[in-house]
């Protein structure tokens, strides 16, 4: 993992932002540039954005969101450390649970200590955000983690 390290997103990198989900089919209905500086990112030596994820902050719980890591970046570790950083961060922030919704990487977040959850117990504030109410399929499967 050679690059920058983790580092808060800032608005004038919406448009890498946009690209990197829209390249790995995730919804960026809802990604604008307030939303885009609760994220951190990963940026590789040439500066570009390499890898992203963040907190949807709904009282003590919060949706793990917008986790991606570019194709060639792959394989190394990256998504695995950024899943770890975001719940350093959760922690530190009060937040006790972590709730994701994945069409594509349910194995991997269970390796990572989620579990499934069934969509009518996520609290009502999970439920009402646009990627539960509106962004994301039924089919996509629900996940949370005590912190």
């Amino acid at each position: 993992m050679v690059g920058s390290g983790f580092q808060p997103l800032r608005a004038e990198q919406l448009p890498a932002a946009l690209e990197l989900l829209t390249d790995a089919a995730l919804p960026t209905d809802d990604v604008d540039e307030t939303l885009v500086e609760g994220f951190i990112g990963w940026s590789d030596e040439e500066g570009k954005l390499t890898a992203m994820g963040g907190l949807e902050r709904y009282g003590e719980h919060a949706l793990l969101r917008s986790v991606v890591v570019a194709p060639a970046a792959r394989g190394g570790g990256l998504a695995q450390a950024l899943v770890t950083k975001l719940e350093a961060d959760a922690r530190a922030r009060g937040i006790r649970r972590l709730f994701l919704l994945t069409e594509s990487a349910e194995g991997f977040f269970l390796k990572l200590g989620f579990g499934t959850c069934p969509r009518g117990e996520a609290p009502v504030s999970i439920q009402r955000s646009p990627q539960f109410a509106d962004l994301c399929p039924d089919s996509a499967a629900f996940l949370c983690k005590e912190i």
